[in-house]
């Protein structure tokens, strides 16, 4: 899950989202499914990631869902939708779909390594920042998921800052 925050700045609802048929390893690609706020997009996997991804989709995942191992059902949720969880990507450790306090958690952990750290939204839009320094606006815009420009815009107002910066460094009449 931190591979697809940090490499492609999805958000807690979208890997929610993930089923299984989302990722095409062979291809190195995942096709995240739009939202209400969202577009649909399919973004390159990095080597790292496939690696991980496969570990899990054949080893840890099956293991989690037959309860084996060091995967033990825990505390369930009043009711856990064996459907659902057949066909998304990331469940929790007690076999449910609902991923939400496993994400929570997960947040914990990285904020123990960089206090800094507030929340993973914070992850999607440094990412989204470093974007728009290397990629064009309409690309940034694709791969954020972004309905509309002008939510891809407003990660810009950084880069006005730091030519306000330059302009005053390097200004004539300074």
């Amino acid at each position: 899950m931190i591979g697809l925050l940090v490499f492609q700045a999805l958000t807690r609802e979208e890997i929610e989202k993930l089923e299984i048929t989302d990722i095409k390893l062979n291809a190195g690609k995942i096709e995240i499914p739009g939202g209400k706020h969202s577009n649909p997009r399919t973004l390159k996997l990095e080597s790292l990631q496939m690696l991980d991804l496969q570990e899990y989709i054949s080893i840890t995942r099956p293991a989690i869902l037959k309860g084996e191992g060091i995967y033990k059902i825990g505390r369930k949720p009043d009711s856990i939708n064996k459907e659902e969880a057949q066909t998304q990507l990331f469940i929790s450790m007690h076999g449910s779909g609902i991923i939400k306090n496993s994400f929570l958690h997960l947040t914990y952990s990285l904020r123990k390594l960089n206090p800094k750290l507030t929340n993973a939204q914070q992850i999607r839009q440094s990412v989204i920042t470093i974007w728009l320094k290397t990629k064009d606006l309409r690309t940034t815009q694709y791969m954020a998921g972004h309905r509309y420009v002008s939510s891809t815009e407003r990660y810009q107002v950084n880069q006005l800052d730091d030519l306000q910066d330059a302009l005053n460094l390097f200004h004539p009449l300074r």
